[in-house]
């Protein structure tokens, strides 16, 4: 672009021809032509006087390539020149635009050339030389800067070349002295690769035959924890892995080192958890939450030792059985918590509400014992076991709170030592309320040790202490209340007083039956076999109905026979309607109603005579009873005129329609006994009858008149009359 900027400057400069008038050469031209000498020294100045108006002005306008061609003007040829090398005049001519170097050098050249005055055309070419200069200079000047840093580079690549050549020389030496340590060092490195398998082994055998440092925290600490069986758990299974993998492998040695390690750890282990146990199980029950589980994960830990667990177990034993008996002699003297409950000592002038409440107590003790060593003795659940490490060899998994049959034995055998530590309080204290009790309520108290001695025996087994004690209480109150029950039927056969006169069962009787009746009431309320209750009301009643009977017999020997029958049937009516409300009584009221029925039988003859002796007829009757023994006719055995008397007051009883009874009848207290003994009277009287009009009917009128009189009444007639 410089260089386009020079040529155009060399080029000649057209300027408007001088006005007209002007000679001499215009200072245009001059300048002009001094312009070009400066590049051209042979080229001349030419006239301006040659140059015409008309031609000046093509020349100025930049005629075309043709006509600058065929001038001998320099300026020409010069320009002509100029455009030929920058393709003006080819642009020109052939239309097309200039080239990118022109035109860039054009742009530059606008920049300087500002504004178009003559000075600026004279001073172009020197304004663009001095700025080429400037130019010039400025890179002169800059590339000082980068040569004198290149040169400072190049000092550095010098003392660095040096430095490395330096470097590369001791490198030389170094190796040359260190080929040795290399081999070493190489030889080292094949050693660690080594040592880190063997690590990296070691960390394996570590972590399968190794506590870590928390197990080992956990079987040292001193107090105890669940992350203690966890750990416990873990030396067992490194000691049969031992067993297991190493000794019947090629690493006999290291096996025989851990097992006998993890073997004192064992040891170690389960005296101290022993020594815990101990501890823990004089505290039971004391209200720490954590401390069941604790024990429950203990004792199945020293099922693997069956020594320490059998120790155990009877110092668990032991402590409930002392914990028990405390317990209970607070109830009894203390009561509970505030006050309440009461103590059961407050009760004791109430035999029933006494014997009650310690049953009870013992009852809900030997519950609450039970729930607790069944807890204990349980496997611990699933999300408990350690690592859900597998079940020693021989043991079948077991569901929560559902023992084996070796463990079940075992609860009983727990539970009937915890509960013989209240054995002799409770015989104790029963025994004392015994001896001033009365004959129902030493039975109510066999029964009811019945009760709880079943229930009890329920929750511990029937060959325990406790179950026992209360069996052989219920028998010495059961003996108690037969020695009482004997007792009383003495005094009933010693004091036989005569009966009332209105023939009402004694009140011995009245007092014996009530008994009766509080006893049987009782027993209806008791659970047990039907054999067994059916032997023991038995024994009562044989007890209590055969002197009973005795007695009133005894009493109504002192009376006539009718009296006698009356009075017993009031007494064995009573006893018979009392025991007809019970079960299991029937063969005894069935034994009754047939003495019922024979006392009834002497009040249906005496009514039958009464009814005969009110009716005129008893002498007639007797006749027909002496004509039946003797074989005889009723006129033997009878006059005549006496049978008519008779069956004239016959038929006047017939028209009164008298139905008057003894007066013993009316003193009976069961109504259908009164009215059976009635009804049972008159069918005798009809009897009796038919047996006279059967006699008068043997005999001839002519022989015997009053014969009319007897068969004018025939049985139906008479018995239609009496209805």
């Amino acid at each position: 672009m410089n260089k386009a900027l020079h040529d155009m400057a060399d080029a000649p400069k057209v300027v408007g021809e001088a006005p007209a008038g002007d000679e001499g050469p215009s200072p245009a031209t001059n300048t002009t032509s001094s312009m070009a000498g400066g590049s051209d020294n042979n080229a001349k100045p030419s006239p301006s006087a040659s140059s015409s108006p008309a031609r000046h002005k093509r020349t100025g306008s930049g005629g075309t390539g043709s006509s600058l061609a065929g001038s001998s003007n320099p300026l020409a040829r010069k320009l002509q020149k100029i455009l030929q090398g920058t393709g003006v005049d080819a642009a020109h001519r052939g239309g097309v635009g200039l080239s990118d170097d022109v035109l860039e050098a054009l742009k530059s050249l606008s920049g300087v050339f500002t504004e178009n005055t003559k000075r600026t055309r004279q001073n172009l070419r020197g304004d663009l030389e001095r700025r080429s200069l400037l130019i010039n200079q400025e890179f002169i000047s800059q590339f000082s800067e980068v040569q004198k840093r290149l040169q400072a580079v190049q000092l550095d690549i010098g003392a660095m070349g040096d430095c490395c050549r330096e470097m590369t020389e001791r490198l030389d030496a170094a190796r040359a002295g260190t080929a040795g340590l290399i081999a070493q060092t190489t030889k080292l490195r094949a050693q660690q690769q080594q040592v880190q398998v063997k690590s990296e082994i070691l960390d394996c055998f570590m972590q399968q035959y190794a506590l870590t440092a928390d197990e080992q925290d956990a079987l040292a600490a001193r107090q105890m924890t669940l992350e203690f069986f966890p750990a416990l758990e873990r030396v067992r299974q490194i000691h049969a892995d031992c067993k297991q993998r190493l000794l019947r492998a090629t690493h006999q040695t290291a096996g025989l080192a851990v097992m006998e390690h993890m073997a004192q750890l064992l040891e170690t282990a389960y005296e101290r958890l022993y020594r815990w146990t101990q501890t823990a199980c004089r505290g039971l029950g004391q209200g720490d939450a954590e401390q069941p589980i604790l024990l429950c994960r203990a004792m199945t830990a020293l099922r693997e030792r069956p020594v320490l667990f059998r120790y155990a177990m009877t110092e668990l034993g032991n402590a409930r059985r002392n914990a028990s008996a405390r317990a209970f002699v607070d109830a009894l003297t203390r009561g509970g918590g505030g006050g309440t409950p009461r103590p059961i000592e407050l009760n004791s002038h109430d035999a029933m509400r006494y014997v009650g409440d310690m049953l009870a107590w013992l009852h809900q003790n030997v519950a609450s014992e039970r729930e607790l060593l069944v807890t204990v003795l349980s496997p611990p659940p699933p999300h408990m076991r350690p690592g859900g490490m597998p079940l020693p060899p021989g043991r079948q998994p077991v569901p929560r709170f559902q023992l084996s049959e070796e463990d079940a034995q075992l609860l009983q055998d727990l539970l009937g030592t915890v509960a013989e530590a209240n054995c002799r309080a409770l015989k104790v204290r029963v025994e004392q309320v015994l001896s001033p009790a009365g004959l129902v309520t030493s039975y109510k108290l066999a029964n009811l040790l019945q009760f709880y001695g079943r229930t009890i025996a329920d929750l511990i087994s029937e060959t325990s202490h406790l179950p026992a004690v209360i069996n052989e209480l219920r028998e010495t109150c059961l003996k108690a209340f037969f020695d009482a029950l004997q007792q009383h039927a003495d005094q009933l056969l010693s004091r036989a007083h005569p009966p009332s006169t209105d023939l009402s069962p004694p009140e011995a009787l009245e007092q014996t039956v009530a008994i009766l009746q509080d006893v049987l009431s009782t027993s209806d309320s008791v659970v047990e076999s039907v054999q067994a209750r059916q032997e023991e009301l038995t024994r009562i009643l044989s007890c209590v109905l055969d002197p009973l009977l005795t007695m009133c017999q005894a009493s109504a020997q002192r009376l006539d026979g009718t009296d006698a029958a009356a009075f017993m049937v009031n007494c064995i009516y009573r006893i018979q309607s009392t025991l007809s409300l019970y079960d299991f009584s029937d063969e005894r009221v069935t034994g009754l109603a047939e003495r019922l029925d024979a006392q009834a039988c002497k009040l249906v003859a005496a009514q039958a005579q009464f009814v005969a002796a009110r009716s005129g007829l008893d002498t007639a009757f007797l006749a027909v009873r002496q004509c039946e023994a003797r074989n005889t006719t009723l006129a033997q055995e009878l006059p005549s005129e006496a049978l008519l008397r008779g069956m004239a007051q016959f038929d006047a009883y017939l028209s009164t329609a008298d139905t008057a009874m003894i007066p013993q009848c009316d003193m009976v207290l069961g109504t259908r006994v009164r009215a059976e003994v009635r009804e049972e009277g008159m069918k005798a009287f009809l009897l009796s009858y038919k047996r006279l009009f059967e006699q008068a009917g043997r005999v001839s009128s002519q022989e015997y008149p009053a014969q009319a009189a007897v068969l004018k009444r025939p049985p139906e007639q008479v018995l239609s009359l009496l209805q």
